[in-house]
């Protein structure tokens, strides 16, 4: 499953517009599940019921780290005057992450994903295939070994392929 993180203004000049943005990043979030993509959205982890009890630095700090294990940021619109959303989309565009301001560019990417089994597959298979390099050098029936991991995995990542030596 992808991992989208949600960005958006959480301060307001009350409780008013503090709760109005926490609910607005609960309602993108809400469209990008509907998406298939869970959403990481820190308003509704820090929202109000954390505000003033740590220092802003210590909630940026977090919210960054959770940005870093996304695969994705989505934008709250009006993210442009929060001082945390800037710092996120920084983070973000250094670790080449995909940037959206509109849920139908998310819808597209999404879409243009391999499934995440594929991905799975196929790194599984490239680990492999460096275990047989490596079992190569040892020669005989580790390299055996390894081929078979091989074909293995990549059965398991492209559906039922047979085997070329039962036939």
């Amino acid at each position: 499953m992808r991992v989208v993180y949600v960005a958006g203004p959480l301060f307001g000049p009350n409780d008013w517009e503090i709760r109005r943005n926490i609910h607005r990043a609960a309602s993108l979030g809400y469209e990008v599940a509907k998406l298939g993509a869970y959403p990481v959205i820190p308003h509704t982890n820090t929202g109000s019921v954390f505000i003033g009890t740590m220092s802003p630095e210590f909630w940026y700090a977090g919210t960054l780290e959770l940005l870093r294990r996304c695969d994705a940021i989505i934008l709250v619109s009006g993210w442009e005057e929060s001082r945390g959303a800037v710092a996120e989309i920084a983070e973000a565009k250094r670790l080449n992450m995909p940037v959206f301001e509109r849920v139908e560019e998310l819808k597209t990417w999404l879409a243009l994903l391999p499934p995440p089994d594929a991905q799975r597959a196929k790194a599984t298979a490239f680990d492999a295939i460096v275990a047989a390099g490596k079992a190569l050098s040892e020669g005989g029936e580790a390299f055996v070994a390894a081929v078979d991991d091989i074909v293995e995995s990549t059965r398991v990542g492209l559906g039922e392929i047979p085997d070329p030596r039962e036939t």
